[in-house]
């Protein structure tokens, strides 16, 4: 049997952020599930990388619906709502949204030192050759979720009878926000890309609420927090390499935002890029050392955090 529920926190991170925000508590800085450790994440880097995430993506899916008259098959009219839909999806896939490098940036920076010859010359120099990385990057799939917002056409439906022409169709497209864009923007971009009246774009809702979120606040690389969460990662893991990263997935930190200014995102677990693979998959796991590695890491973050607090006689 293989059960894999997530919930979004609605039932317990959220009702943890409310209270503490009752109490009038304040966080000195917020940390959640984030990326990992990972060998061979980063193509022509020779270390593991940490990526210690700053930021996280946002999340839209809209709706798209069009609506034509019904008919029978015998007689198709030039244009029916399957055909109307289809090219505005067509039109979504083929006009993917901008790149940025804001969040990539400040990552391979911080990785530079750690590139065979000429990449290291590449990235060593990235005033200049950025915009060359960025091209690099959004043509992958793979990289392509660190540049720009993401376009997934994820469900489709319209029709029930193989000899009926249906009257409406209907589709749901999934975008992760980069944080340079907002859910309105996105909102907005699509229906310009579209440019068809016949076709509705809007927002999916459960229960009467928008399934929208903003990408989240960029927490900062130069906060002492930060600085903490490196030192540990050079303690525990002195092969990785850490950087700043931007976290593509969705965690429960979304409701800690007015509580903590500074939220980073980690897991402090040593694994291979095959190892990923496994993610909400069958015999999901993580070794017994790696279980280990992140106990030891979290007993180094706690000591560290600790000798930062200022006591009461000081």
């Amino acid at each position: 049997m293989r059960v894999c529920i997530q919930v979004g926190g609605g039932q317990g991170a959220k009702h943890i952020a409310d209270e503490l925000s009752r109490r009038g508590v304040q966080l000195e800085f917020l940390l959640d599930e984030g990326l990992f450790v990972i060998d061979g994440v980063v193509p022509g880097h020779v270390a593991p990388v940490a990526m210690i995430c700053v930021a996280e993506k946002g999340m839209v899916t809209l709706k798209l619906t069009t609506s034509c008259d019904p008919g029978h098959a015998s007689m198709p009219p030039k244009e029916g709502a399957v055909g109307i839909l289809a090219r505005a999806l067509d039109k979504l896939e083929r006009h993917p949204f901008p790149a940025h490098m804001s969040a990539a940036g400040p990552l391979f920076s911080a990785l530079r030192g750690g590139f065979r010859w000429p990449m290291q010359l590449i990235m060593s120099n990235l005033w200049l050759f950025a915009p060359l990385l960025k091209l690099v990057l959004a043509s992958k799939p793979k990289t392509a979720t660190l540049v720009r917002t993401t376009t997934a056409l994820t469900v489709v439906r319209s029709g029930e009878k193989s000899n009926v022409l249906p009257s409406t169709a209907t589709a749901l497209v999934n975008h992760r926000i980069h944080p340079a864009d907002t859910v309105a923007s996105v909102v907005a971009r699509d229906t310009r890309i579209i440019n068809d009246p016949r076709v509705s774009v809007q927002v999916l809702q459960h229960k009467g609420e928008d399934l929208a979120r903003e990408a989240s606040p960029v927490s900062s690389i130069d906060h002492d927090a930060f600085r903490t969460l490196v030192e540990c990662v050079k303690v525990i893991f002195p092969h990785a390499t850490p950087a700043p990263g931007l976290f593509v997935a969705a965690s429960d930190s979304k409701h800690f935002w007015g509580l903590a200014s500074q939220i980073y995102r980690f897991n402090p677990i040593a694994l291979t890029a095959e190892e990923t693979s496994m993610f909400h998959g069958f015999n999901e796991r993580i070794s017994i050392e790696g279980h280990a590695t992140s106990v030891a890491w979290f007993r180094e973050l706690h000591v560290r955090s600790n000798q930062r607090v200022p006591r009461a006689s000081e």
